[in-house]
């Protein structure tokens, strides 16, 4: 059998017999990356990942020699076919990182809270540590975001394990998991919150308390910020004895302090249980960790993620209210525990409401401010809102904001129903409170970017493509093969857009049987459902910003601002409007005093031709891949 340990120093056999003498250098990065990928690859792939700074027919010379090598230390279990290379499933094989992906991806926890330890506890180090490829700069990314990735799967592992054992009350359960946790990151507050918790209660109150001192100086030393008020209030209350030293008995309030925190009864179409299930993210680790940030830091009142339709940005933010800071629990009629740091959570989608106040009164009963829900105004049930979000540090998200705008209008002009908007935002941010609203969207509001310039308490993210390495790294888990060259080429071609690549995906699959090649061959479409929301987007824009796409998209240059304001001769505060919304929803890209339009928007627009805008664009008949 075949048995590769990944993570710290790299350990790999073969029937009990040792290759790691013989395997080093840019042989082992071969034979990992063929077993970390579980995917066949392709020649071109497997020669451009190690020898991309070579010509080609000395890098294809080159790995046929490490092919002919490893084939003769793995015997059948790697097979080396004219297209395709590929470790033999057939073959017995053990990779530990593969038992991490698969394990701490799924709900192990629940069924198995002491089975999921011991996965956990594969985790030796950090992957390949202290391994590089030298001039390889192809599997060095590789290797860099594999790690990251890693790492962090590790991390909320352990985060995971934590929590069950702060719900179930298993305190050594829970200390063993928060002492692993801050190994890996020991400036993790929750963690040594928990952990003081975890003392405490294990009548060992001493301890907890100097655990405290811990955090408070590695926070000091790390971050350069200071014991969070929930910690604190912790501190305080094992300082006063509030803790017996039996096992599992605590006094009222004790939850409130560290994070298990109070129920809410669920409200239709909102809380917890309608956030959108948490698919799998490729990458985006840096904008996971602004969002964390954003919330571990109880200065932000108002955030807002926006972006180009497919870009992932509901899938971002419920993959970090899910993963990053907790997961619903299954008990029936229970929201289940919430974002760590938040007393409750509501989720709501703009398209599934008919006006503002629907929102608001929404908020309320999950709030239990039930006095201020019958029939008043927004005006009316903004102060009660108010103050339940300095009482109860709760986290609004509201999805598909753009519905509160009238279409064409360049987010300026609001609907009837949702007239209270800008007054909401207003108070959201300049009063203070312990809560956070966010909001989700293709446009930043123009009222939004003026209250980020105002107050430090207003922040957001302008969603991108995913990288290079991240759109190979998603190709490549799709199942999709095809040459480096090629992957950069969809790279470049849907600008790393992941709704356009699992389209590319799926239609890869069912054409070309996985061989990306012959697919970017044939052209590199915009595929339906992305082109439905483009058309969607477009066909919102007022009529000045419909001329300022089309004329930008004949541009191979990019063109400054003045020039394309005077070939418009439109007026020219109505143009910098106009040019402003559209730098807002990431389709016109100004840098320097020039604008262009990203290339996916350029394509879109000069593929669809002249029918954009007209009422045949959205002709059944017309159809697209």
């Amino acid at each position: 059998m075949l048995r590769m340990v990944l993570t710290g120093t790299p350990e790999i056999g073969l029937d009990g017999r040792s290759l790691v003498s013989a395997l080093n250098g840019k042989l082992l990065a071969l034979v990992v990356y063929l077993a970390v990928t579980g995917l066949p690859q392709t020649r071109e792939t497997l020669a451009n990942l190690l020898w991309s700074e070579l010509g080609d027919d000395l890098a294809r010379k080159n790995l046929r020699g490490a092919l002919y090598e490893l084939r003769r230390m793995l015997g059948t279990s790697l097979v080396t076919a004219r297209h395709e290379t590929y470790l033999d499933r057939r073959v017995p094989c053990w990779v530990d990182v593969g038992v991490l992906q698969t394990y701490l991806t799924n709900e192990l926890l629940h069924a198995n809270p002491q089975g999921f330890r011991e996965v956990l506890l594969l985790y030796r180090g950090e992957f390949l540590a202290g391994f590089h490829v030298r001039n390889a700069p192809v599997f060095e990314e590789w290797l860099a975001a594999r790690r990251t990735y890693l790492h962090n799967l590790v991390v909320q592992g352990w985060q995971r394990l934590a929590e069950h054992a702060l719900q179930h009350q298993e305190d050594e359960l829970g200390l063993d998991a928060t002492n692993h946790l801050l190994a890996l990151d020991s400036a993790h507050e929750a963690a040594h919150r928990q952990r003081m918790l975890f003392l405490a209660r294990s009548g060992q109150p001493r301890s907890a308390l100097a655990q405290f001192e811990i955090c408070r100086r590695i926070l000091a030393d790390e971050l350069a910020i200071t014991p969070s008020p929930e910690t604190v209030a912790l501190y305080e209350q094992i300082r006063a004895g509030q803790f017996f030293s039996e096992r599992g008995e605590q006094r009222q309030g004790e939850e409130e302090a560290v994070g298990a925190l109070p129920r809410v009864q669920p409200v239709e179409g909102a809380g917890l249980s309608t956030v959108p299930r948490s698919q799998r993210l490729v990458g985006r680790t840096a904008e996971l960790a602004l969002l964390s940030s954003w919330a571990d830091s109880r200065g932000i009142q108002l955030a807002g993620v926006f972006g180009l339709p497919g870009q992932g940005k509901t899938q971002l933010v419920a993959h970090w209210i899910h993963t990053q800071a907790g997961r619903p629990q299954e008990q029936p009629g229970a929201t289940g525990p919430n974002p760590v740091g938040y007393e409750c959570c509501c989720w709501i989608s703009l398209q599934t409401m008919t006006s503002l106040a629907a929102v608001v009164r929404v908020w309320l009963q999950v709030l239990g401010e039930d006095r201020a829900v019958s029939d008043g105004t927004v005006e009316q049930m903004l102060p009660f809102l108010l103050q339940q979000f300095e009482r109860r540090r709760s986290l609004f998200v509201l999805d598909n904001v753009e519905e509160v705008w009238q279409p064409g209008s360049c987010t300026s002009q609001l609907q009837p129903a949702y007239q209270g908007f800008s007054a909401l935002l207003q108070a959201v941010v300049g009063t203070v409170h312990r809560s956070t609203v966010v909001l989700i969207g293709r446009a930043v509001p123009p009222e939004f970017s003026r209250l980020e310039e105002d107050y430090l308490t207003a922040r957001s993210l302008l969603l991108e493509g995913l990288t290079v390495a991240e759109t190979h790294t998603f190709l490549n888990e799709c199942g999709v093969r095809g040459s480096a060259a090629t992957f950069s080429a969809l790279h470049t071609a849907y600008q790393g857009n992941p709704l356009a690549l699992a389209a590319v995906a799926e239609s890869v699959f069912s054409l070309f049987g996985s061989d990306s090649d012959r697919f970017v061959q044939g052209g590199t479409p915009i595929f339906q459902q992305l082109r439905h929301l483009l058309v969607q987007q477009f066909e919102g824009f007022s009529s000045l910003e419909q001329q300022i796409v089309r004329a930008l998209a004949e541009e191979v240059q990019p063109l400054s601002t003045s020039i394309l304001g005077e070939r418009l001769g439109q007026e020219y505060a109505a143009y910098l409007e106009a040019l402003g919304s559209l730098v807002r929803q990431g389709w016109v890209i100004g840098q320097q005093g020039t604008l262009a339009l990203p290339t996916l928007i350029v394509r879109f627009v000069r593929q669809c031709a002249g029918r954009l805008g007209e009422p045949s664009v959205n002709d059944p008949q017309l159809v697209w891949l």
